[in-house]
Order: C-alpha cells, then sequence, then structure tokens
C-alpha cells in the first residue's frame, strides 16, 4: 500500500464506503505482512543452512542478533509458501441430494476441506469455503483457489484438465 492508496482513501466522503475500503486495505496489509514475514524467516532458515551463524545474518540483514533468533522463530513456516499469499478459498461442489433433491456436499469432501482449512490455520493463513452450485460455474481464474470438485459436476474442471498436460484426473478401482 501507497501514501496515494491512503490519499485516496481519505478523499472518500461515504463513511461507510471510506470504511469497506480501509477494511479491504487493511486485509490486503495483513497478507502482505505475514507473507514477508515468511519470506523473511526462509531466508534466514536458508542462510543457516549455508553455514551462517546468527551474528552473521544479523549483520548482513541490519538486525541483531536477538532480533534474528526471534524471527527464526516467529512468523508462518517456509511451507507456507505451498498455500499462497492471502486468504485461501476453498471451492466445494454442492450436488442435490439424491433423498430430498436437496443441495449438498459430499462428506469426504467436507473432512478434506476441513483438513485443509485447519492446516492453513497451523500455517497462519485465513481461509473461506464457497460453494459451487450444481452447474459447476465459478470463477477460476484467482489466486489462493483450492477446488475441490471433479469434471463431472463441473465443465470449467473438465476443460482444465483437457488442456493441462501436467493434470489428470481419472478414476481408479
Amino acid at each position: 500500500m501507497t501514501t496515494l492508496h491512503l490519499k485516496r482513501l481519505h478523499e472518500v466522503d461515504d463513511p461507510v464506503d471510506r470504511g469497506r475500503r480501509a477494511t479491504a486495505l487493511l486485509t490486503e496489509c495483513q497478507s502482505a505482512i505475514t507473507e514477508l514475514a515468511r519470506v523473511r524467516r526462509e531466508v534466514i532458515d536458508e542462510l543457516r543452512q549455508r553455514g551462517m551463524t546468527q551474528a552473521d545474518i544479523a549483520k548482513a540483514l541490519g538486525l541483531t542478533r536477538a532480533r534474528v533468533s526471534q524471527l527464526a522463530k516467529a512468523g508462518p513456516p517456509p511451507e507456507r509458501a505451498f498455500l499462497g499469499i492471502g486468504p485461501l478459498t476453498v471451492a466445494v461442489a454442492l450436488k442435490k441430494e439424491s433423498e430430498f433433491g436437496r443441495p449438498a456436499v459430499a462428506q469426504e469432501t467436507v473432512e478434506a476441506a476441513n483438513r485443509l482449512q485447519a492446516f492453513a490455520r497451523g500455517m497462519d493463513l485465513d481461509s473461506s469455503l464457497e460453494y459451487v452450485a450444481p452447474l459447476g460455474i465459478f470463477d477460476l481464474n484467482r489466486d489462493n483457489l483450492v477446488v475441490m470438485l471433479g469434471p463431472r459436476l463441473s465443465p470449467l474442471v473438465a476443460q482444465v484438465l483437457e488442456v493441462d498436460h501436467a493434470l489428470k484426473f481419472r478414476k481408479d478401482d
């Protein structure tokens, strides 16, 4: 965020709109700060693996040795990079329940989504669940999206799988 963002924010007359924009900017900044802390911790870990002492790292990064020691233990672990930057969205498929015809999520999908969200929380990352309606049409073009539905329930997922040579979806025994 720049001072230009703040200046524009102060120019918004409507207090509700200004408050919403401030909330959005705070969320964005908090995500960026968390990611920067992860990157810094990753750098400290990498430098330690290369044989540098905490004193050497402190000098190189312009920090005190005590601060380097703190940072080596603080912040999200480097593994968090796998989940991306910012809040994670877990998309799950709603399908018609056979007994009553209501939209429902398969129990195994609920369990998998819950485990993924718990893992994200353990990595200091917020997450939300998004339910994809039975037609399977939703926005795939966004960051930090985990899709828990297959080509049978979503023509969009089917198209992605068809053109991507690295991804495959197949039925096993």
